[in-house]
């Protein structure tokens, strides 16, 4: 059992608009339990109940909101053997509007977005034995009020807001399989269908999902406690945020190109003492990771001042991380 209370203020200072307040408060309960109800099979049972209660003002407005939440999990564990189990499981969770979404209104205006919700369904299986691992799941997941960003074309501001329903079906695979005494061969894919399941939209796809995504990865270990790895990691393309209609700015429809980022990560322990040097997009690939739809932008007498576009952001070229991590225990 935990519980968990946490307060927060966030002041924001738009020289267009208003100054804004927010502060906030959160409070979560949680347990899980796992019985054994045949000699094979568990049954888990766990809840968390969570509140959040935000004041919110400008300087000609105020606004005080409780948002509250009993997320519940309900799953079976079948253990086929001691190194494969089945499993069956549904979750709810939410996801809590946080400061600045609140405050990022149109206009400058405090913002009425709902919490997003959500239901998921999956099954799979794991196995392992030694340092050989494979995993495979399946899962449904209905989301409510998605939280996405939506740009105003009318005053040069956007704000947060709500997607309609949606709905993702996909399968993850991950495999780790020992080639020799020190080579490890790491995979996994992800495939994902991510559509708009009501409304104008219904049938089209979520913007800003991948439908694939994959890795492969090399781990060497030498003796004395050293590790290498290289990882290649490939994302497919997807909708640019905010195209719900899936139309770009061109006949074919503008995405986000596909890409593909190589990491590598070296690491070395000494008794107590751990370095490690990690490595993000070791060649220093060019790419979008982020894009953003606006439609075409009127004049209020409907005067087109702009076409619609696609605004493509750059992401971090090669970025380098080293920690050293000591082990008081």
């Amino acid at each position: 059992m935990g519980l968990i209370y946490r307060k927060a203020i966030t002041i924001i200072t738009l020289k267009a608009y208003k100054y804004k307040r927010r502060t906030k408060k959160v409070a979560d309960l949680f347990n899980q339990f796992k019985f054994p109800i045949l000699n094979k099979l568990d049954l888990v049972l766990g809840a968390r109940y969570a509140n959040q209660w935000m004041n919110a003002s400008t300087t000609t407005e105020n606004s005080s909101t409780h948002d509250h939440f009993l997320a519940n999990e309900q799953g079976l564990i079948w253990h086929q053997t001691s190194n494969l189990e089945f499993y069956l499981r549904r979750d709810t969770d939410y996801r809590f509007i946080n400061g600045k979404e609140k405050l990022w209104g149109a206009n400058g205006n405090i913002n009425n977005v709902q919490m997003q919700t959500g239901i998921s369904y999956e099954t799979g299986l794991k196995w392992h034995q030694g340092v050989n691992k494979f995993e495979f799941g399946i899962y449904r997941l209905d989301l409510n009020n998605e939280i996405t960003y939506t740009p105003d074309t009318n005053n040069g501001f956007g704000t947060v807001s709500n997607l309609p329903p949606t709905r993702r079906i996909g399968l993850n695979i991950y495999d780790q399989a020992s080639l020799s005494k020190n080579l490890i061969l790491n995979t996994q894919a992800s495939l994902v269908r991510a559509r708009v399941s009501s409304g104008t939209y219904a049938g089209k796809q979520v913007p800003a999902v991948s439908p694939i995504s994959a890795g492969l990865g090399l781990t060497y270990t030498w003796p004395k406690d050293w590790s290498f790895n290289i990882m290649e990691n490939y994302y497919s393309s997807s909708y640019p945020a905010n195209d719900l209609d899936n139309k770009g700015t061109d006949q074919n429809g503008s995405k986000v190109p596909g890409y593909f980022l190589t990491d590598l990560n070296i690491r070395k322990k000494w008794e107590k003492l751990t370095i490690n040097l990690s490595i993000k997009n070791l060649f220093n690939k060019n790419y979008a990771r982020y894009s953003l739809y606006s439609p075409a932008m009127y004049t209020s007498d409907h005067q087109q001042i702009q076409g619609a576009r696609t605004t493509y952001y750059p992401a971090d070229g090669i970025t380098a991380l080293f920690t050293i991590e000591y082990n008081w225990a």
